[in-house]
């Protein structure tokens, strides 16, 4: 049976030479993995993939050296800079960052604060509110969503053992390889949450 490896990388945009370090999941570190990050992966979309160059720096069989190693390499200063693509400082893995959209905090607290919540929300455009899928995407979906008896058995046990604290939902993501947003439910249905 083949071991996951982790991998800490760097992604260069050839074009400009910006710059994007992260933690890979795998079974094959010669995988097409273009990393997730936000900034990233719109650059990539807007120059194209052949103009990024991906190389790995270390490589870990577990993921706590990988994401400590990331830690030492992304750290403040190294977001801060104008030549990368990264978010926020390594180490944890996840999209958290992603929750602090200050233009959509500040106009919730003002539709609460002027009493205009409820039409205010009716209008958010964020996310799926008031469609559907049709009975071929549900099953497409559902589908999707198998995993094989091992997978299962090593995320309830990875589950588990995993420290219920900040950020444990992006960690198992990432030793699961799948994104933090499929954790929960995932969990839930299998009645563990």
């Amino acid at each position: 049976m083949l071991n996951k490896l982790y991998i800490v990388y760097k992604i260069i945009n050839t074009l400009d030479h910006k710059e994007y370090i992260g933690v890979h999941g795998t079974f094959n570190i010669e995988d097409d993995y273009m990393g997730s990050g936000k900034h990233l992966k719109s650059a990539i979309n807007m120059y194209g993939e052949d103009n990024f160059k991906k190389t790995t720096l270390y490589v870990f069989d577990n993921a706590e050296e990988a994401y400590l190693k990331e830690s030492e390499l992304v750290d403040k200063e190294y977001v801060e800079r104008k030549d990368t693509y990264n978010l926020k400082v390594g180490g944890e893995g996840g999209w958290d960052h992603t929750h602090f959209d200050l233009k959509r905090i500040k106009g919730i607290h003002e539709a609460i604060k002027g009493g205009r919540w409820s039409t205010w929300s009716k209008h958010d455009t964020y996310g799926f509110k008031g469609k559907t899928h049709s009975e071929e995407t549900k099953r497409k979906i559902g589908e999707a969503k198998k995993v094989s008896k091992e997978t299962e058995v090593y995320r309830i046990s990875t589950f588990n053992e995993e420290e219920k604290t900040y950020g444990w939902k992006a960690r198992l993501a990432k030793k699961w390889g799948i994104s933090p947003q499929k954790v929960a439910p995932w969990l839930k249905h299998r009645d563990l949450i």
